[in-house]
């Protein structure tokens, strides 16, 4: 039986959500901060597959693929990009946003490893969190903090 490995990312919140508790009075839903993450992480993930650096296609991936001789890493069919932001794995909770892909060899691009083929494919990184995306992130619950500020 084979063992899917999933690709998880963890958001801490150091301490944002105890102002947001408090503020709320009990009232624990970050759904509206974390739909905004959501919906920000998705585009920022597509325009990792748009311009992402990552190696070419190797000639031993061209002479069993042919088809996709010219063609972009990760890019060909879409279908990976479509398994993450088309929501296979995101589901927001009051508390947290899980994001990944369903698809069994999401996590053999993301990470890199041996293929079915038994050649190795590099690491080519699409289910992360940059520097951007953290403040970006970070800016979506300030101003989710700000609203609660102005309402009560």
């Amino acid at each position: 039986m084979a063992v899917s490995r999933g690709v998880s990312i963890k958001v801490e919140l150091n301490g944002t959500d105890k102002v947001i508790k408090r503020l709320q009075d009990g009232t624990e839903d970050f759904k509206k901060p974390l739909r905004n993450s959501a919906t920000y992480m998705e585009k920022s993930i597509g325009m990792r597959f748009r311009k992402a650096p990552w190696k070419p296609l190797s000639p031993a991936t061209i002479k069993i693929h042919p088809r996709r001789a010219g063609g972009k890493p990760l890019n060909d069919t879409g279908t990976l990009k479509r398994s993450v932001t088309a929501g296979a794995i995101k589901n927001v909770g009051k508390y947290k946003l899980r994001y990944g892909s369903a698809l069994k060899y999401a996590p053999l691009h993301n990470f890199g490893g041996r293929g079915g083929w038994g050649k190795y494919i590099p690491k080519r990184e699409f289910l992360y969190f940059d520097h951007k995306d953290e403040r970006t992130i970070q800016r979506i619950f300030n101003d989710y903090i700000k609203e609660l500020e102005q309402r009560g």
